[in-house]
């Protein structure tokens, strides 16, 4: 594989670093899914479409505009999700999208807008966020068309998928080898072993088509060797001795370490797609015969035919030099993996589900779908997986695009497979010169993702995008090759450069004419959309920040650690999310974040309580402002549950308005079902109105979803309520409620006994956790306190320095630990630990006090001892 552009073709060159370099910034940035990340991608690509689009107007150059057939699904794809975000009259939306509409009139019902204006989105900015990160992967695509129509141009795209692969492949067989995890956000996981993606899936997906690229690659040298070479012998003699077939072993090095990578990354998926797609491949392969040699043939510098059977034979050898490898590295840990295949409904129980749920969905939005990039705000409602966590995606591409755009989107995604298939047909069933070889291997790559898409969604992550933009590309490319060459050109002659450069200009012409204008103004467009893109990411880049600036505050107001805590942070907090939400109004958690703890300052008093409302005008007027963000929110975002629940709980606590506020609540709850904070709300205004039954069952769903709400339904129930009974059937074997509900009841002489039963129900819990062999460090300090209160002063500095030991940046843990010893009277081990603090926060004013406290205590010869 030659690292230079070759002769006539140097105008390549920048093109192929701007790909290079398009292709590994976006692997090794996790895939390219942040906001930042995508920015820097649509740039890259803009300007990738913009020197195409220039090269197509150098007569000096061999870059012209083409005409595809591939043109009309992709127009026809982007006008769709244009029309997706277009308000439309009521009536029209009723019409051609009754799902669309009926949701609408349904969910704001108390806000009369069912008569106005709205697209078939449900969520328009979403779409747009979408179609800003769709837009590069098109341009790098119709750009590579363009500029890589020529033997050398395939050949030169396959070495780049080729090289992007590999690397990604190398850094997950360094994870493997070294035991190093994947890292992201800071954060190391440790399980990983998927390179620079943090799914196997995806890695798997990404690294097939690397595979694929380079087996094309082996493949048409293999066929070119053998074509100059019949014997194997001689053909065996090249390989070993002569350096102009170090490309083989390149390509053959790239086959076999992708293949690994995958093995070891313990992706069922990628694993199982790739030896479906190899078995199809190397089915074509056994198929082709080579072409017969005549009598006018033998003798000639080109005799031989160039077959398949010896290719599909090396497929089957390099996965046994895979299987034999993996022997070595782990082959007990992938057996297993692949072995619960077995049991695919219990292994990809979730992914099934998911499917059998979005049944309901596809038939309330057959036609048009929810929108591009909707999923994760309309499936919710559907959900019946019945874990907390968000669904973000369908697990299945196609279902995912379905949903989506409905049988619209996927009819154009379907129209552009079946004409890149029938264009590549004619080079699987006859080709005829070695270069055609590579249709196979980028066929195996393509078959992979296709195969793979029905359990994964990577085509959502816009490194796997563009490797099969371009593997397609490739693949198209070498169709239209294939198709100027002479019926009677079968590949047994060498090529006269004039003969190939007619080829190439024939090639150039392949395609309709009609559509060859629509090239050059795709790739203008493309490359100013690129740059608008760039810019419209700005606001999700920048929304992402604020808001990781809010959790921040959030944190450390809601943290263990009071003395982080600072005046004005609630409304720091709340100013950073509603600067995210104006930044970018595609994701409705933003918004919802700024107004549900803004409605926490309205609502609660200083202790997290309901506070009463109904004798405060002007807490009531804030509410009303507020209410004004919410109900606009839920206008924008009609489909995102917890919003609803917001603007009941508001209504109902603040505006007495009851009915109202129960609906809108039963409404949010029923969109997530899974939201453990719209349950608990539920449970709570159940409980209000009197249904104890009603909240008891939203209670109990509650915290089954989230434990940790448990404290908040027994405070409910003990301080609202007066039913310390029905609190401790939510509090048992759960410690923070027991704790938290003994707290409570505490002094109540009449639930005395009740008291000492969630006592004790606490300690037998702590002592278990604090004893057993892996204790975590909160535990330990837990058990400490309470030893502390106790009077069993030395088993708490134990434990206490054993939570240290494990935890050593834990502030407030130190300073407790401070404390108990300038109670017991030992100044030395007092200001030892509060120098401790110091050194990681020397503002601490509490370890300040404790050392001006303590330090007289020590005496001449500790004044003079220097700070740990």
């Amino acid at each position: 594989m030659s690292l230079l552009a070759p002769a006539g073709q140097a105008w390549r060159l920048p093109l192929d670093v701007l790909l290079l370099t398009t292709l590994l910034f976006a692997t090794f940035t996790y895939g390219a899914t942040e906001a930042w990340s995508q920015q820097v991608v649509a740039g890259l690509s803009a300007a990738i479409a913009g020197y195409v689009l220039i090269a197509c107007f150098v007569p000096s150059v061999s870059c012209r505009s083409l005409g595809s057939w591939t043109y009309l699904p992709i127009v026809a794809f982007l006008l769709l999700v244009v029309l997706q975000t277009v308000p439309l009259p009521a009536g029209v939306v009723s019409m051609i999208a009754p799902g669309t509409h009926e949701i609408r009139a349904t969910l704001l019902a108390d806000l009369d807008v069912a008569d106005d204006a709205a697209p078939l989105s449900l969520l328009p900015p979403a779409t747009w966020r979408q179609l800003w990160a769709l837009l590069p992967i098109i341009a790098v695509f119709l750009a590579a068309l363009h500029a890589y129509r020529s033997e050398a141009g395939v050949r030169r795209l396959c070495q780049i998928l080729a090289v992007c692969g590999a690397a990604a492949a190398v850094y997950a067989l360094y994870q493997n080898v070294g035991n190093v995890g994947s890292r992201f956000g800071g954060a190391v996981h440790e399980h990983l072993r998927s390179g620079p993606f943090l799914s196997h899936s995806h890695f798997g997906q990404y690294v097939n088509l690397g595979v694929g690229a380079a087996l094309g690659l082996l493949f048409a040298q293999l066929a070119a060797l053998n074509k100059r070479y019949p014997r194997p012998r001689d053909a065996w003699r090249k390989l070993l001795k002569d350096r102009a077939y170090l490309g083989v072993w390149l390509a053959a090095g790239c086959v076999v370490l992708g293949a690994l990578a995958v093995l070891l990354s313990m992706t069922r998926g990628g694993v199982l797609a790739a030896l479906l797609a190899g078995g199809a491949v190397g089915v074509l392969l056994a198929w082709h015969k080579p072409v017969p040699r005549t009598a006018a043939m033998v003798g000639t510098s080109g005799s031989g035919g160039v077959g398949g059977g010896d290719k599909a034979a090396l497929l089957v050898g390099f996965g046994l030099i895979v299987v034999a490898v993996s022997l070595a590295v782990g082959f007990d840990q992938v057996y297993e993996r692949l072995a619960s295949l077995r049991h695919i409904e219990t292994a990809e129980g979730d992914r099934m589900q998911i499917l059998r749920d979005l049944v309901p969905a596809f038939t309330s939005y057959p036609l048009w779908g929810t929108g591009l990039g909707t999923f994760e705000a309309v499936f919710p409602k559907y959900d019946t997986t019945a874990r907390a966590s968000l669904t973000t995606h369908a697990e299945n591409e196609y279902a995912h695009l379905l949903l989506e755009t409905g049988v619209a989107g996927l009819l154009c995604i379907a129209a552009f497979v079946l004409i890149v298939f029938r264009g590549a047909w004619p080079v699987l069933r006859r080709p005829r010169r070695s270069l055609d070889f590579v249709a196979f291997g980028l066929m195996f790559g393509w078959l992979a993702v296709l195969l793979h898409s029905f359990t994964d969604f990577g085509q959502h992550v816009p490194a796997v995008a563009l490797m099969t933009a371009l593997t397609l590309a490739a693949l198209l490319n070498l169709t239209a090759l294939h198709r100027a060459r002479p019926a009677e050109d079968e590949g047994v002659q060498p090529m006269p450069a004039s003969a190939r450069a007619a080829i190439e200009a024939a090639a150039s012409n392949d395609g309709p004419r009609s559509l060859r204008w629509l090239g050059p103004v795709a790739l203008a467009a493309l490359a100013l959309g690129g740059v608008f893109a760039t810019a419209r990411l700005e606001g999700p880049r920048q929304a992402a920040a604020a808001f990781a600036a809010g959790d921040a505050i959030r944190e450390r107001i809601y943290g263990s650690d009071p003395e982080l805590v600072r005046p004005g942070d609630d409304e720091r907090m709340i100013r950073r999310y509603a600067e995210a939400a104006a930044a970018d109004p595609s994701v409705p958690r933003y918004a919802y974040f700024r107004d549900f703890f803004a409605w926490g300052l309205i609502g609660s008093d200083d202790y997290g309580n309901p506070r009463p409302l109904a004798d405060d005008p002007l807490a009531q007027d804030e509410a009303r402002m507020l209410l004004e963000s919410i109900d606009a929110h839920r206008v924008a975002a009609p489909t995102f549950g917890p919003t609803h629940a917001l603007a009941g709980e508001a209504r109902f606590l603040a505006l007495g308005e009851a009915q109202r506020g129960v609906d809108l609540v039963e409404t949010g709850h029923d969109l997530p079902p899974h939201d453990p904070y719209v349950a608990y709300t539920a449970g709570y205004l159940a409980a209000r109105l009197g249904d104890h039954a009603a909240a008891a069952e939203h209670f109990v769903h509650a915290t089954r979803l989230s434990p940790a709400l448990r404290q908040e339904v027994v405070a409910v129930y003990v301080n609202e309520f007066d039913d310390p009974g029905m609190a401790y059937t939510f509090a048992a074997e759960e410690l923070g409620a027991l704790q938290e509900l003994q707290r409570l009841i505490a002094d109540d002489p009449d639930h005395a006994a009740l008291a000492a039963k969630a006592d004790a129900d606490a300690r037998a819990i702590l002592v278990a956790r604090a004893y057993a062999d892996d204790a975590m460090p909160g535990d330990l300090t837990a058990m400490a306190r309470r030893l502390r209160d106790e009077g069993d002063h030395d088993e708490a500095i134990a434990l206490y320095q054993r939570a240290v030991a494990l935890a050593p940046k834990q502030v407030a843990w130190r300073l407790e630990l401070a404390e108990l010893f300038a109670a017991l009277g030992n100044p030395t081990q007092a200001v030892r630990e509060a120098r401790a603090v110091l050194q990681l926060r020397p503002a601490s004013a509490a370890a300040n006090r404790l050392l001006q406290e303590q330090v007289p205590l020590l005496g001449d010869v500790a004044r003079t001892e220097r700070p740990l």
